[in-house]
């Protein structure tokens, strides 16, 4: 959990079921950090992560850095997208750009 200015965005979050919280920009080492934590792994499988994010090259970015530390990511730049990605990609994170 990073730190937020303002307590809207982080309540909205936890409120709508989120388990964690980060703010922009993402620290990479911290993303990593809380996926690692957040338990939803299979055993010998790699995390399955759906990232929604408006702005194109923040969108590469994040997915390339999960990319590389091995998890299978689907990505879409309109939230909603997100109920069909979830039924062709069954995704045990949800990162959001809200």
């Amino acid at each position: 959990h990073q730190g937020h200015r303002g307590l809207a965005g982080p309540a909205q979050a936890y409120r709508a079921g989120a388990a964690h919280y980060l703010t922009k920009p993402i620290d990479r080492d911290a993303l990593l950090q809380t996926l690692a934590g957040t338990g939803a792994a299979i055993a010998g499988q790699p995390f399955r992560v759906l990232i929604v994010d408006d702005e194109p090259e923040q969108l590469a970015a994040h997915a390339l850095v999960l990319r590389e530390a091995g998890m299978e990511v689907c990505v879409t730049t309109d939230p909603l997208d997100v109920p069909e990605r979830l039924n062709d990609f069954a995704a045990e994170v949800l990162v959001l750009d809200m």
